[in-house]
């Protein structure tokens, strides 16, 4: 069961103890998602076939300080490792890093909607085109716009869901030859 807090005044007072206080500047907000995908492949061989057991988990984090009650800049990072076999091998994914910005365009109460852009520099990035071939073994950039709502439990901690579209190019600018769309759901962090 979920209660949702009614009263205006104390949403706004942040010392009435559990009351949810709305997002201000200086506010700290950390976002976190993670993925556990595990792969079986079958390869042909002269003996019939070899099963070749894949898991990939990733991690996929965001810092952000809010500049003012609707606007906030920060960091986006996100990265993977592939464990295959058994740990029979151990090997680094995908790595990006680069800026993200965030415009709250909504709140009340527990609730928030906002929209995120970042703009990410990576290696081994996974985004590929409809036929999959890509080759991503290099660095590249990758670019998205994502639209998001937060449901906040208490002043501390919340949960997030965030989906939209990801172009991901081999040069600086915003010439795509990758598109995909991602959603995310997570968890966030909150400091006053």
């Amino acid at each position: 069961m979920i209660v949702i807090p009614w009263s205006v005044n104390a949403q706004n007072d942040p010392d009435s103890g559990s009351a949810i206080t709305n997002i201000q500047k200086n506010t700290a907000i950390w976002s976190g998602s993670g993925l556990i995908n595990h792969r079986k492949n079958y390869m042909v061989t002269s003996d019939g076939y070899e099963t070749i057991r894949n898991t990939e988990i990733s991690v996929d984090i965001k810092y952000l300080k809010m500049t003012g009650s609707n606007i906030g800049f920060g960091i986006h990072s996100f990265g993977s490792i592939f464990i295959s076999d058994g740990f029979g091998s151990v090997g680094s994914g995908k790595l990006a890093l680069g800026p993200v910005t965030r415009y709250l365009f909504y709140q009340k109460n527990a609730v928030h909607f906002y929209l995120d852009g970042s703009y990410l520099l990576g290696y081994n990035l996974a985004l590929n085109d409809a036929s999959g071939s890509t080759d991503n073994n290099d660095v590249r950039f990758r670019s998205s716009l994502k639209f998001g709502s937060t449901y906040r439990f208490s002043n501390n901690v919340g949960v997030f869901m965030e989906a939209g579209p990801e172009w991901e190019g081999d040069s600086p600018g915003f010439k795509a030859n990758a598109r995909g769309i991602r959603l995310s759901i997570g968890i966030q962090l909150f400091k006053f």
